[in-house]
């Protein structure tokens, strides 16, 4: 899986919209709902709030899509500090802040994953009062839940 994550981003080029973008990185964030189940939709519309889908200065500085902060009890990884001061999460690539990311969101999100991006609205926490519920305004405007794995029981 991580092979074909790897060879569909060395056949594309730096995504010029938003559209191209998701194209782009649906591969890794399908890989990372598997793995740590967090919704592709999720991932995908916090990418697109937190950084324009990659186009901030902090995720062309350092890879990381989502605004992660850098504490350094929280993470011994390296880190980015933008032109005020705040320190951010850096990676050697995008792939590696999906993941990141990802495992950051199953480590305090846990009651939520492996569920439909429905049951993320009313978490707390993240970002700002409300930010979950705009997530899903995000996702629903854009359809983004098509791209979500839909895990059934046996």
């Amino acid at each position: 899986m991580k092979l074909i994550i790897l060879l569909s981003l060395f056949f594309f080029k730096e995504p010029e919209t938003q559209e191209q973008y998701v194209k782009l990185y649906t591969p890794v964030a399908f890989y990372c709902q598997i793995i740590y189940g967090v919704p592709v939709s999720v991932q995908m519309a916090q990418a697109i709030q937190e950084s324009g889908g990659g186009k901030s200065n902090i995720a062309k500085n350092s890879n990381n899509h989502f605004g992660i902060k850098y504490y350094k009890r929280a993470f011994k990884g390296k880190y980015y500090t933008d032109r005020i001061g705040v320190k951010w999460r850096a990676y050697d690539s995008v792939i590696e802040g999906y993941i990141d990311h990802a495992k950051f969101l199953n480590k305090h999100y846990y009651k939520v994953c492996y569920k439909d991006y429905k049951a993320w609205q009313n978490m707390k926490g993240y970002g700002e009062r409300g930010y979950w519920q705009h997530i899903t305004k995000i996702i629903e405007k854009r359809n983004y839940q098509k791209y979500d794995y839909v895990f059934r029981p046996n």
